[in-house]
């Protein structure tokens, strides 16, 4: 059970933990009754875990997927029907030996394959460490010499990465009060920037951007180009030679695991979609930001998004027999 993947997983769902418990509660009451009743250092708190726990996610999602690419690959090349093809016609095991220095770090890697990995970066964070660390496992072979201690230091790297790219919501995040509609006053949780609020800072506008980017953009793109090539490495056509039928049921089982990981990502992508869509929009056209159903469409979003958190831990269930 202790393999750098399961790290990866337990990470991924520690961060879906904290948005659920420490975020998505909280927001709903703001949201439902236009109040913010948990002060000013709550705020600051909440807005913290909301980016930190996205961005922890990603970055774990694509940490996987290049762990499980890596994996593939790496046994490939000791089942590869070309090296059983080679010793074969040559019938010698000299030719063996003369190739030790070429095949004997496939072998050992083959030995604690799941034991190891490369983790690059945590909920995006997180996703996308474990696409790219997948990817290494499978099509990289000679590169998966990474222990699961290291796998451990790379979680706490993704960690103090999101940590980073969420600070501006320590500095900025504050209340004020608003009167509404009716002379009632309400308490809103918000983020202050330099040059203003949302829906007319740049500041803000640019943030969003690059946060889009580096937890959205930049981790669905690379994931996708992982489990394509793990895709093309577990379905593609091998002609010459045949397997055991130990090496089939060991791909049989390395397919079930991709599949499951290419749907945690798929959901990932369709669950934040449209609530980056909604922000781009709603900066590029504020009229929309004045209508009376703005709050219903945000909050639409909103939990469409938090959706990804609940659905994550039914499909580990469903799909991973471990």
């Amino acid at each position: 059970m202790r393999t750098v993947t399961n790290y990866f997983l337990v990470n991924l769902s520690v961060a879906d933990l904290l948005i659920s418990l420490l975020n998505c509660v909280f927001n709903f009451i703001f949201m439902i009754n236009s109040d913010w009743p948990f002060g000013a250092l709550y705020c600051t708190v909440n807005n913290f875990i909301s980016y930190i726990t996205v961005a922890a996610s990603a970055f774990t999602l694509v940490a996987i997927s290049m762990d499980r690419l890596r994996l593939l690959t790496s046994d490939y090349y000791l089942t590869s029907p070309c090296l059983h093809l080679g010793r074969y016609i040559h019938g010698q095991v000299r030719l063996i030996t003369s190739d030790y220095y070429l095949i004997s770090p496939c072998l050992h890697l083959g030995r604690y394959i799941h034991g190891q990995t490369i983790i690059l970066y945590r909920l995006v964070f997180t996703l996308v460490a474990i696409s790219m660390d997948r990817y290494m496992a499978i099509v990289r072979p000679l590169h998966h010499s990474l222990s699961r201690g290291r796998a451990i230091v790379a979680t706490i790297f993704i960690w103090l990465a999101s940590g980073l790219l969420a600070t501006p919501c320590l500095l900025y995040s504050d209340t004020m009060t608003k009167r509404y509609i009716g002379g009632q006053m309400r308490v809103v949780c918000y983020m202050k920037w330099p040059d203003g609020t949302y829906p007319t800072s740049m500041t803000e506008y640019m943030y969003n951007v690059v946060f889009l980017a580096l937890t959205y953009l930049v981790p669905v793109t690379v994931m996708a180009v992982c489990y394509s090539l793990m895709g093309r490495e577990l379905w593609g056509n091998r002609s010459i030679g045949e397997l055991t039928q130990r090496q089939l049921d060991a791909i049989k089982s390395k397919r079930k695991v991709v599949r499951m990981f290419i749907l945690v990502v798929c959901i990932f992508a369709l669950c934040w979609l449209p609530y980056h869509g909604f922000f781009i929009y709603a900066y590029h056209n504020n009229d929309v930001t004045r209508t009376s159903y703005v709050q219903h469409m945000y909050l639409t979003f909103y939990w469409f998004a938090m959706a990804n958190a609940m659905v994550n831990p039914a499909i580990y269930y469903w799909m991973n027999v471990r």
